[in-house]
């Protein structure tokens, strides 16, 4: 059986605290506490037996010469991800949840590969299998994945457990965008076949 490791990408104050203002970019905005709900259900249940959990800080990169979505111009605009403020900042209920979850800060950008050590750390206790939640947004999923799939790991995301602008919007990364280089399930599969 494949070690697994949960890998959480950007649970952080500024887009899941309850005044963030990037919950004025999300529909439904209750949306923020059912997915972070259901990734700390993921973390503290007895039902899975996780190898290791790691949470990665993503920051914020500005792009130049690109158009940024209006999440990403918001997020700017607030300073939401930029290191040293409290958007920054792991959210309490991961720390709360799992207080022996390693943490690791990304590199300025969407990878969170880049400049976090995460590969090394991962490659170093022979893990192969990601179960990847969290934000979509500024194509972090996306460029994660895509460099998980690239260095040979098994990556499986939940869909319940991923913060996009919209239904729409996590709809089309799941069916168009993701689905050649991810399994996606459902937490419950997850919680269901641990036992």
């Amino acid at each position: 059986m494949s070690k697994r490791v949960l890998v959480i990408l950007g649970l952080q104050r500024g887009l899941f605290d309850e005044n963030a203002p990037f919950r004025q970019c999300v529909a439904p905005p209750d949306a923020i506490d059912r997915v972070r709900s259901t990734i700390t259900t993921l973390v503290s249940s007895p039902l899975i037996d996780w190898d290791c959990i790691v949470h990665v800080s993503m920051q914020q990169k500005i792009r130049q010469n690109k158009q940024a979505s209006k999440a990403e111009d918001l997020l700017i605009a607030h300073q939401s991800l930029k290191p040293g403020t409290t958007g920054a900042q792991v959210h309490p209920s991961l720390a709360h949840a799992c207080p022996s979850a390693v943490m690791l800060t990304a590199a300025a950008g969407s990878n969170a590969f880049q400049g976090s050590g995460l590969d090394e750390y991962l490659s170093n206790r022979d893990l192969s299998q990601i179960i990847m939640v969290g934000a979509t947004i500024g194509g972090m999923l996306l460029s994660t994945s895509l460099s998980a799939y690239l260095l040979g790991y098994e990556v499986i995301v939940p869909s319940d457990c991923l913060l996009a602008c919209s239904v729409a919007e996590l709809k089309v990364y799941l069916d168009a965008v993701l689905h050649s280089i991810v399994q996606v399930t459902h937490s419950a599969d997850l919680l269901g076949g641990a036992a």
